[in-house]
């Protein structure tokens, strides 16, 4: 008697970001992310399966305004002046720290930022 062996099953898994027009339902035409999530997350939160879900892709904000770019140096700033700091004075911002329960280095960031020190 032959040995018979299932058939074998033919999938298409496409991951990643996809440009269409969807046929079903009453989305609209747009950029998509064809994503695996675990149970109970996604779209679909009530579907405990790992399954494929599609979702509306939302891109980042790829503007660089002027405003932006005074921010980001800035904080560039800030992080290079904390650099340069001797391990006495890093001592002494985790210390001022922690009465706020924040790192010494948030501390002296974040004081940095709202302009309390002058470099």
């Amino acid at each position: 008697m032959p040995t018979l062996y299932p058939a074998k099953r033919i999938a298409l898994n496409i991951l990643g970001k996809l440009t269409l027009c969807p046929p079903w339902g009453s989305l609209p035409c747009g950029t998509y992310v064809f994503q695996r999530v675990q149970a109970g997350l996604g779209n679909v939160p009530w579907d405990n399966s790992r399954t494929l879900q599609l979702r509306v892709h939302v891109p980042h904000n790829p503007s660089n305004t002027p405003d932006q770019q005074r921010v980001r140096n800035n904080f560039a700033a800030a992080i290079w002046s904390w650099q340069l700091l001797s391990p006495e004075e890093k001592n002494q911002w985790r210390q001022r720290g922690r009465r706020l329960r924040l790192s010494g280095y948030n501390e002296y960031i974040r004081d940095f930022l709202r302009g309390r020190l002058f470099v």
